[in-house]
C-alpha cells in the first residue's frame, strides 16, 4: 500500500494502523534488540554491585553518545538504496553499501581513538577522579568495537531499505543469545576459572558480539548477492562525499542532543556513584520505549511523504492521528507501568533494596520522562515526512540547552535535589520539546486542511 492509498475516507482506524505497524514491526524489533544488549549489561552488572554499575555508566555515556552521532552519518543511505532498489539497480545499491561501510570504518576508527583517551576524556567531563579511573578500561574496551558497530548499522539500514529487514533481525536475536552467555561468564565469573570482571566484562562481551554481528551480516548480504563490491578510490571518494553531505546535518543535530545528554550524565557523575548508577537505570528505562516511538514516526513519515506529494491533506491528517494513537499506547503504557510498579521495575537492575528506596522518586520521574520522550521523538520523525528538519532541530536544541541543562544544574546543585533535579530538568526539557514539535506538526502548512475529517469518518 502506498502513501497515497493510506488514509482514505472509507478506511477505519485499524485499516490505517495495519500498514503503519507492518513497517514499524521489524525495525522496532531490531533496534530493541540492540538496545536490549545495553539493558542486559546494566541489569547483570547491577547484580555485581553499585560501584561496578557506576563504572559501566561513566563509560557508557560517551560510548553510546558517540555511537549515536556516528550512526547519524548513515542517515542518507536508506533513501539512496531504496531509490536504486525501486529502479532495479542492484549494483548501484551495492556500491552505496560499499561507500557507507567506508564511512563507518573510518569514523569508527576515529571515534575509537577518542574513546581511547579514557580517563582524560572522562575527567574532562568533570567526573569524579576515582570513578573516571575505574571506568577507563571499560571505555577503552568499548572503543575496540566502534568500527564494528557503525559498519553493522550501515549494513542493517542497507538490508532494511532493500526490503530484507528479517536478516538483520535474525542476526541480532542470535547475538543476544551469545551476549547472555558471555555476560554470565565475564561479568559474574565462573567459579575459580574466571574471576568476575563486572563492568569490564560487559564491555569485553559487547566488543566480541559486535564483531561477530558484523561478520554475520556481511556474510548474509553476500549470500543474497547483495554484498559490498570493491570500488576504485575515485568512486569511493564520490560516494563517501555524497553520504557525508546527506548525513552530516543529521549528525550535527545529534551532536547537540548528545551533548545535552552527556552534560546531564556528567551532573549525575558529579553527585557520586549512587546517583550515576541511578541515572544509568533511568536511561535504560526511557530508551527502550523510545525505539518504537521513533520507528512509528519513521513509518508515518513514509506514508506522509506520499500523501503530501498528492495533496491528500485529509489523508495525511488521518495517518498522523493514527500514528499518534499508536505512539500513545506505547509511551503511556510503558510509562504507566513504571509509575505503578517502580520498585519492581528498579529490581530488574539491582537487588539492593536500600538503594532502590532512594530511587523511588527518580523512577516516578522516569515514568513521566518516558511519555514526553516518546512523543517528542515521534513528532520529530513524522516532521521529516514533510522535509521539515531545521525548525525541529532548533526546537530540540533549545529544549536541551535553554531548559533541560540549566534547570537540571540549578535543581541538582543549587536546590540540592540531586539525581531528582537532573531528571526533573531532563523531563521538563523533553516535555517542552514534545509540545512545541506537536504544535509545529499540526500548524505546518502541508498539514493544513479547511475540512478536517475524523478517522474512518463517513
Amino acid at each position: 500500500m502506498t502513501g497515497g492509498e493510506l488514509g482514505g475516507r472509507d478506511m477505519s482506524w485499524w485499516q490505517i494502523a495495519g500498514p503503519i505497524l507492518g513497517l514499524t514491526g521489524p525495525a522496532t524489533l531490531s533496534r530493541a534488540g540492540l538496545l536490549a544488549m545495553t539493558f542486559l549489561d546494566t541489569a547483570m552488572v547491577g547484580r555485581v554491585g553499585i560501584e561496578q554499575l557506576a563504572y559501566l555508566a561513566i563509560a557508557a555515556q560517551p560510548h553510546q553518545s558517540l555511537s549515536a552521532m556516528g550512526q547519524g552519518l548513515a542517515a542518507g543511505l536508506p533513501a539512496l538504496v531504496a531509490t536504486a532498489h525501486v529502479r532495479g539497480e542492484v549494483r548501484e545499491a551495492r556500491c552505496w553499501l560499499s561507500g557507507s561501510l567506508a564511512v563507518a570504518a573510518l569514523l569508527g576508527i576515529a571515534l575509537g581513538l577518542v574513546m581511547a583517551l579514557g580517563e582524560v576524556l572522562l575527567t574532562a567531563a568533570r567526573q569524579p577522579a576515582d570513578i573516571a579511573s575505574a571506568g577507563e578500561p571499560v571505555l577503552r574496551m568499548f572503543a575496540w568495537s566502534m568500527p564494528a558497530v557503525l559498519m553493522f548499522w550501515s549494513a542493517c539500514l542497507y538490508l532494511e531499505s532493500f526490503g530484507r529487514p528479517k536478516l538483520p533481525l535474525a542476526i541480532i536475536i542470535a547475538a543476544l543469545g551469545v551476549k547472555i552467555v558471555l555476560n554470565l561468564i565475564l561479568i559474574q565469573g565462573v567459579t575459580d576459572l574466571i574471576a568476575p570482571l563486572g563492568a569490564l566484562g560487559a564491555a569485553i562481551s559487547t566488543s566480541i558480539v559486535r564483531w561477530l554481528m558484523l561478520v554475520a551480516i556481511l556474510a548474509a548480504a553476500a549470500s543474497q548477492e547483495l554484498g559490498w563490491i570493491p570500488l576504485g578510490r575515485a568512486e569511493i571518494r564520490r560516494r563517501v562525499l555524497t553520504l557525508m553531505q546527506v548525513g552530516a546535518p543529521v549528525a550535527c543535530a545529534i551532536v547537540f542532543e548528545v551533548g545535552g545528554f552527556l552534560t546531564l550524565a556528567s551532573f549525575a557523575g558529579m553527585l557520586g556513584a549512587e546517583a550515576l548508577a541511578g541515572y544509568q537505570i533511568a536511561r535504560n528505562l526511557y530508551q527502550m520505549p523510545f525505539i518504537p516511538s521513533i520507528a512509528l514516526g519513521l513509518a508515518v513519515s513514509i506514508f506522509v511523504a506520499g500523501t503530501v506529494g498528492r495533496r491528500e491533506i485529509d489523508a495525511v491528517r488521518r495517518v498522523v492521528r493514527v500514528g499518534i494513537d499508536l505512539n500513545a499506547i506505547v509511551s503511556i503504557g510503558v510509562g504507566g507501568a513504571v509509575a505503578l510498579f517502580p520498585m519492581a521495575v528498579g529490581g530488574l537492575f539491582t537487588d539492593d533494596r536500600a538503594f532502590l528506596e532512594t530511587l523511588r522518586i527518580a523512577l516516578l520521574l522516569t515514568a513521566l520522562l518516558i511519555v514526553f520522550d516518546g512523543f517528542q521523538g515521534f513528532f520529530n520523525s513524522a516532521l521529516r515526512g514533510v522535509s521539515d528538519g531545521l525548525v525541529p532541530s532548533v526546537i530540540v536544541l533549545a529544549a536541551f540547552w535553554a531548559v533541560a541543562v540549566p534547570m537540571a544544574y540549578v535543581l541538582a546543585f543549587e536546590r540540592g535535589w540531586g539525581l531528582q533535579g537532573v531528571l526533573t530538568g531532563l523531563t521538563s526539557g523533553l516535555g517542552i520539546a514534545g509540545l512545541l514539535l506537536g504544535i509545529r506538526l499540526f500548524t505546518h502548512p502541508k498539514f493544513r486542511s479547511t475540512a478536517p475529517t475524523a478517522i474512518g469518518g463517513n
